[in-house]
């Protein structure tokens, strides 16, 4: 068990102070961060430029209000941390108050709230990279993150093939535990609300599941395929709306219940295959939207199905095309629309979806922009990245919710990043 360095003002006397006379970060010559300062900010992108950056990336954020904006770090002392510090990548953590941000010399867990700042234990894992593009292990759904977090607030992660917690169950001790035994090799896992696992392994040869009870306990799971192979795309596993394990495999729709026992019971809610077989074939990884009372599949070909709902009155019936043929590139939604962006026939689209009535409209004119990234606020408040093609330059701008478009920055070379939604 590694205890994780809080760095924080409330626990300064963990840490050597920060004087300038003193060695405080001595091992990289730089003092180390204590916060950074993410109020007001929508969302997060790393560029290049920036006060900090000699020829290298810095952190960016855009605030509430549309404003494009340096992120500046600040000591446990309050003063501005001026050395460089070279973000390479942002991981949003959902369903958790804190999110990532990979350096080039190691890893900080962020909050969302307050913008409190963990050194993190990842510094010098391969495995351990948040760089957009970069996917560490098999995942069920396009926009999974590997990792992940249960109800309480802990963070699960994967590193050198085994499932790790950081438990902040006590913020004054954080510590990090690994929870899956070093023998075995995991590719895939999901939490439930509890923090039990489900996880997938290749040993000996083959692929096959475990369970793990929050006591530790190790209990084999069948998954029911039809690959012989058993390559992980004909079953989708996802935590539902009841803080439970879901898995639909070519058998049936399952809900896994943990008993207080150690034990586990397993409730059978769909046995329909034809049904089944048509939603885990939803171009092998499909995307997973989760609404208020519903969460949905979607393709990337615009093929979407309900898969779960709040009181289960909604139930998965065959998938719809809901895009026209648009290919997704990207997805992102709120509670009110699902917004896709792709191409179809070598035009560039950005579609509004209704998700209740799968009713869809154009957001801007079609081949106006390609778009490379973008987020989505709750006020329907669009920020993109992307090609504006009348002038072939690259721009960042924001779209309101009639579709009037508003650039914040523009570039002359090409310039890519990826935006990340922080509310």
């Amino acid at each position: 068990m590694k205890k994780l360095l809080l760095l924080a003002a409330l626990v300064l006397g963990l840490f050597v102070s920060c004087g300038d006379s003193d060695d405080s970060g001595a091992s990289t010559g730089k003092r180390k961060i204590a916060r950074m300062d993410i109020r007001d900010a929508s969302a997060l992108f790393i560029k290049s430029g920036g006060s900090r950056a000699s020829g290298g990336d810095t952190l960016f954020k855009i605030t509430e209000d549309g404003v494009i904006k340096q992120v500046t770090y600040t000591d446990e002392y309050g003063r501005e941390v001026t050395d460089e510090y070279t973000p390479l990548g942002i991981c949003i953590v959902d369903d958790s108050p804190y999110f990532f941000v990979q350096f080039a010399d190691g890893f900080y867990i962020v909050n969302k709230n307050t913008g409190a700042v963990y050194e993190s234990p990842w510094v010098g894992s391969g495995e351990a990279d948040v760089r957009p593009g970069v996917q560490n292990g098999e995942v069920k759904f396009h926009n999974e993150k590997t990792i992940k977090a249960d109800k309480h607030g802990n963070i699960y992660y994967k590193k050198d093939y085994q499932v790790h917690k950081i438990d902040f169950s006590n913020p004054d001790n954080v510590v990090d535990k690994t929870l899956t035994p070093q023998s075995d090799d995991v590719i895939m896992y999901v939490v439930s609300d509890n923090g039990e696992l489900l996880y997938r392994i290749y040993k000996d040869d083959s692929y096959f599941h475990r369970l793990r009870t929050t006591s530790g306990r190790l209990i084999p799971y069948r998954v029911e395929v039809d690959d012989i192979w058993d390559i992980g795309y004909d079953y989708l596993v996802f935590r539902g709306f009841d803080g439970n394990i879901h898995v639909f495999d070519r058998q049936a729709i399952k809900v896994i219940q943990f008993n207080s026992n150690d034990t586990y019971s397993e409730e059978k809610i769909l046995e329909d295959r034809s049904i089944i077989n048509s939603v885990v074939s939803l171009d092998g990884y499909p995307y997973l939207i989760k609404l208020s009372d519903r969460y949905i599949a979607m393709g990337v070909n615009g093929l979407a199905v309900v898969i779960d709902s709040k009181d289960r009155s909604i139930m998965t019936g065959i998938p719809q095309d809901v895009c026209g043929g648009i290919k997704i590139s990207q997805l992102e939604y709120n509670d009110s629309y699902i917004y896709c962006c792709g191409q179809k026939n070598g035009a560039y689209s950005l579609l509004r979806i209704n998700p209740y009535t799968y009713e869809s409209e154009a957001v801007v004119r079609d081949n106006d922009y390609e778009i490379y990234s973008f987020v989505v606020l709750d006020d329907n408040t669009i920020t993109f990245n992307g090609l504006r093609l009348s002038d072939g330059k690259t721009i960042l701008a924001t779209i309101d919710k009639n579709g009037r478009v508003k650039v914040l920055e523009e570039y002359s070379n090409y310039t890519q990043i990826t935006l990340n939604r922080l509310q």
